[in-house]
């Protein structure tokens, strides 16, 4: 990585700039391959295989070409989504089962690239993503068709749903004018999973940051073990239970396929009142989805025992 050091006479201080991997990208098969090696990473596959495909063709098969016309959609783009200086992307990666997933790769410095999915609904026959500014800060407007349960089990109804997406405590969550201010007791998370590959765990966070993570399902042969969370830590997932509004959020949430993962997430306020979600498919809200990535990751980010 260089670094172009600009002396400026008038300061005291040098400023740093330093260009990344992103920065170099020019055309759609250098951002394909960077993106097959970045998005592989995180889904686990040494050969993913994905393909960026022209804008034109992209939104014709999409099933939503006026949309993207209307917004003036690209198949790829670049921002500083998470406002550190450093360039991020916004890629949309066709994969072998004609399906389209639209992903935003931040650099995340000594640790490398981090991929974030924004999609909502499978299968996807239309969803895209326009770049804005939202308070001097890149964001993105978020359009797909949204299936939402009305009844359980599986009765559902789609409408259209455009959100408005800003980087906030290491992920993208929907933006919020008035966010809230809470004080927890205890945070209670169970998931479940449908078959053998699927995590599920029980876990317990208590405001003082002592934690408690138990293994079930086919994993009991794991022990149960104990572990402190850093004081900077509650204090992130305090402020991204604020700022996604935790206590207005529906109590269930389900995707119209099977097979997949449930979350049974319960909210103790300092005050004694509780706040439960039923998750099917973690995909409630893009809050809620970040919210689960940060509560999962606390046991490869601290310290268990």
């Amino acid at each position: 990585m260089r670094c172009l050091i600009f002396v400026l006479f008038l300061l005291t201080s040098t400023r740093c700039i330093a260009a990344n991997a992103i920065d170099s990208l020019q055309t759609d098969k250098d951002v394909e391959a960077f993106a097959n090696h970045v998005v592989g990473k995180f889904l686990g596959a040494k050969h993913l295989n994905a393909r960026v495909l022209p804008t034109a063709s992209i939104y014709q098969n999409a099933k939503c070409d006026s949309v993207a016309k209307q917004w003036n959609g690209k198949n790829w783009q670049k921002a500083d989504f998470n406002s550190d200086g450093k360039t991020d992307l916004l890629v949309i990666l066709y994969f072998d089962c004609r399906s389209f997933r639209s992903y935003v790769i931040t650099d995340v410095g000594s640790q490398g690239f981090k991929a974030h999915n924004l999609n909502r609904e499978f299968p996807n026959d239309c969803e895209l993503a326009k770049i804005v500014t939202i308070n001097q800060q890149p964001a993105l407007l978020y359009y797909y068709v949204k299936m939402e349960a009305t009844n359980l089990p599986l009765v559902y109804r789609s409408h259209l749903q455009i959100d408005a997406l800003i980087y906030k405590y290491g992920g993208f969550v929907e933006y919020n004018r008035n966010p809230r201010h809470v004080e927890i007791k205890a945070i209670d998370l169970e998931t479940f999973g449908s078959w053998s590959e699927s995590p599920a765990f029980k876990l317990n966070v208590r405001r003082n940051g002592h934690a408690v993570y138990k293994p079930t399902g086919f994993a009991t042969n794991q022990k149960t073990e104990a572990g402190k969370i850093t004081a900077e830590k509650l204090e992130e997932i305090t402020a991204l239970l604020g700022y996604i509004n935790i206590r207005q959020l529906k109590d269930s949430y389900a995707v119209n396929w099977t097979d997949d993962q449930t979350v049974d997430l319960k909210i103790t306020f300092a005050d004694g009142s509780a706040k439960t979600i039923h998750d099917y498919g973690l995909k409630g809200t893009f809050g809620l989805s970040h919210l689960y990535n940060v509560l999962f990751y606390l046991r490869r980010s601290e310290s268990w025992k």
